[in-house]
C-alpha cells in the first residue's frame, strides 16, 4: 500500500536503511517481498534504494525492544 502510494505521488527515490530480516528480529512478520522486488513486479519508475545507515536502523529495533515499550505484534 505504501508503495502504491509512493507510485502514485511520482515519488522518483525512496531511502531505507533496516531490512525485512532487522524487522523480523524485532517480531514484524508480515512482510515478505522487498520494496525493490514489487517496483520491478509492478513496474515503476521508482528507485528504490537501501541499506544507509543500516546498522544504525537496526540497532533502532533493538533500542526499542530494551525500552520495555515493545509489544508483540
Amino acid at each position: 500500500m505504501c508503495l502504491a502510494a509512493l507510485h502514485w505521488a511520482r515519488i522518483e527515490r525512496v531511502v531505507y536503511g533496516a531490512s525485512i530480516a532487522d524487522a523480523a528480529a524485532a517480531g514484524f512478520h508480515e512482510l515478505c517481498i522487498d520494496a525493490r522486488t514489487m517496483v520491478q513486479l509492478g513496474k515503476s519508475p521508482l528507485r528504490v534504494d537501501g541499506g544507509l545507515l543500516s546498522r544504525e536502523c537496526a540497532d533502532l529495533f533493538v533500542q526499542w525492544q530494551k525500552s520495555g515499550q515493545a509489544r508483540p505484534y
